[in-house]
């Protein structure tokens, strides 16, 4: 799985994970953010950025949990 740095100290790269990198991190995340089956998450971070991948989206998953995000547009709203 290939997910983005943040590019604080330099450009912004691709650094490969495995699967199991991105499901343990989730998993050792998932109890402090103590989610449920009828909760909600919303991810306002990017999914191609770890954080946004791993402590939204995998955690979600892995509680049953429900994750949306807000679809980036170039579009200005009406």
């Amino acid at each position: 799985m290939i997910v983005y740095s943040s590019g604080t100290t330099a450009d912004p790269k691709g650094v490969i994970h495995s699967h199991g990198a991105m499901v343990r991190h989730a998993y050792n995340l998932w109890p402090f953010r103590d989610l449920t089956t009828g909760d909600v998450l919303y991810t306002p971070m990017p999914l191609f950025w770890v954080g946004g991948l791993s402590f939204t989206l995998i955690a979600a998953m892995h509680a049953g949990s429900l994750s949306c995000s807000k679809t980036a547009s170039s579009r200005k709203p009406p």
